[in-house]
């Protein structure tokens, strides 16, 4: 499939479906995108949008009914495919909710493929335990939402709550970096941007890996990385570090 020029749709209005798209395909919204499209952007029948459902495609959609509640659209034809990035996971030690929701909205923009939410020795409250399968839904659609702002055409993976000590080894497989804020500054240009991917990178919660994570790490072949000696805050770290993989793709 080739792109059309989308030049002339950048104003229009980007939403996820659940749907395979082709072209003919009719395509119904669900009752809180309905409401979104007839009631808070005021759209009408016979306005085109923009459709993607997540497997790096995007589609332009005219929309056929529309009512309060319920609207539906008709897919007229392709307009692009998502543009290679790197593909790198962020495992991210709990922090609280608010700045995780932080790093899941901002690292979307940035091209993050996964994101693991993980407990380390120095994980705060109850959330050390678990996480309700109503708290991993609201940031998966966060992630939805982050896409559709952003123009990203695939959506992250959420994982469940794992441990950092198991997450080394099931991710044998993948170049695996940790942060460390430790004054021998390692940063990704020591590395020359010679990246292989699937790439996954461990952020510590509030407080960093304890030494003892940190001993594990590089037992285990884990990389060091770096952003500087200042102490940042999870989310800035994972953002951080997001900006610079893009940066150092080739």
């Amino acid at each position: 499939m080739e792109s059309t020029n989308n030049s002339s749709f950048m104003k229009m209005q980007r939403f996820y479906t659940v749907n395979q798209l082709c072209e003919k395909k009719k395509v119904h919204f669900s009752t809180e995108q309905s409401r979104q499209i007839s009631r808070v952007l005021r759209m009408d029948k016979g306005q085109e949008l923009l459709l993607f459902n997540g497997d790096g495609t995007e589609w332009i959609a005219e929309i056929i009914d529309i009512s309060y509640t319920s609207v539906s659209a008709m897919v007229k034809k392709f307009n692009r495919e998502q543009i290679r990035g790197p593909d790198f996971c962020l495992a991210i030690g709990l922090c609280n909710i608010e700045r995780f929701e932080i790093a899941i909205e901002k690292c979307t923009e940035l091209g993050a493929n996964k994101f693991i939410p993980m407990i380390t020795e120095r994980v705060q409250g109850s959330s050390k335990l678990s996480l309700s399968e109503r708290r991993i839904n609201r940031w998966r659609k966060i992630a939805i939402e982050a896409s559709e702002q952003s123009g990203r055409l695939t959506i992250p993976v959420i994982s469940e709550l794992k441990k950092v000590i198991d997450l080394v080894g099931s991710c044998s497989d993948w170049e695996q970096f940790f942060m460390d804020e430790s004054q021998n500054f390692n940063g990704l240009d020591e590395f020359g941007g010679d990246f292989t991917y699937p790439l996954i990178v461990y952020i510590g919660p509030p407080g960093g890996f304890t030494t003892h994570e940190l001993q594990f790490f590089l037992n285990n072949g884990v990389k060091e990385l770096s952003l500087g000696p200042r102490t940042l805050r999870t989310e800035t770290a994972a953002i951080s570090v997001s900006t610079l993989l893009n940066q150092a793709f080739k």
